[in-house]
């Protein structure tokens, strides 16, 4: 008889998880394959990492068929399925990753004071440079209106795939070649561009948190966030973490502990380890 799941695993503690990871990966690649064989028995076809779904859409593709994780609603009403482990592309990730890294290179050798715009292309070209396996739809530059003629327009925003934490994740794009703390002994304060963007991201908190723009905030994304997330990409790890003690205490005292700061080398560790998952639990 099944109980609808593969194994169990008792509570032996986190320190000894690392145990089961090849039980664990086992049973999530067997699974992929059953949803992979469920659509192929469908007609849906799954070749070289690209799913081929127009015999299944058509009125000829077959009926009554049966399936145990696939749902019957799934069948009544077909739909593409638009999760990372179907839809991504090995190859591509790593071309956006050589990308990313060839930008980062020309930004940092440059020194422009105006560039976030190539960042932006790029992370429009490849929306998993900033989406991975972490968020399910985002948007560019969505106009948050405060006034008639007047709106806020933020750089990225991205909806989770789970809403335990937060519902909306903020991200406002700037340079790799700003700092964080002036290089100085005597008080060090964070640069002028770094206060700059904290108040840019505390203005769009303000409206997203307020009451008075619900009714324009769920015409822009479709719901009211409850819990928001608020990110500044900018800068490079090596710089951060040398000021990281003081960085931190300026934040306190200015009230922005809120704002996650990510630099440009963190997220590219992100995107290798999206690429190793991906590879690790990989079917075909």
């Amino acid at each position: 008889m099944g109980y609808g799941f593969s194994d169990v695993i008792n509570n032996l503690g986190v320190e000894n998880l690392f145990r089961f990871v090849p039980e664990i990966r086992s049973v999530v690649k067997s699974w992929r394959k059953s949803v992979l064989d469920e659509l192929d028995n469908l007609g849906i076809k799954f070749n070289s990492g690209k799913i081929d779904y127009e015999y299944y859409f058509s009125t000829e593709r077959k009926r009554d068929v049966d399936t145990k994780i696939l749902s019957e609603n799934f069948k009544r009403f077909p739909r593409k399925l638009n999760y990372d482990w179907l839809l991504a592309n090995e190859k591509q990730i790593e071309q956006a990753i050589d990308e990313y890294i060839k930008e980062l290179k020309r930004a940092t050798r440059l020194n422009k004071k105006k560039g976030e715009k190539k960042f932006h292309k790029l992370f429009n070209k490849y929306p998993f440079l900033i989406r991975r396996d972490n968020y399910d739809k985002h948007w560019y530059q969505p106009k948050l209106y405060y006034e008639e003629k007047k709106y806020y327009e933020p750089d990225f925003t991205l909806q989770p795939n789970f809403k335990q934490n937060v519902d909306l994740s903020l991200l406002e794009v700037k340079l790799p070649n700003e700092g964080f703390i002036k290089k100085k002994d005597f008080h060090p304060n964070p640069y002028n561009r770094i206060i700059e963007h904290i108040f840019q991201v505390n203005d769009y908190k303000e409206y997203l948190e307020s009451e008075e723009y619900l009714k324009e905030i769920k015409k822009v994304f479709g719901y009211i966030p409850e819990s928001i997330e608020y990110n500044i990409l900018v800068g490079r790890l090596d710089d951060k973490t040398s000021s990281l003690k003081i960085f931190n205490k300026r934040m306190k005292q200015m009230g922005a502990l809120h704002i996650n700061f990510i630099t440009y080398d963190e997220l590219y560790g992100y995107q290798v380890k999206f690429l190793q998952r991906m590879q690790l639990l990989r079917i075909y």
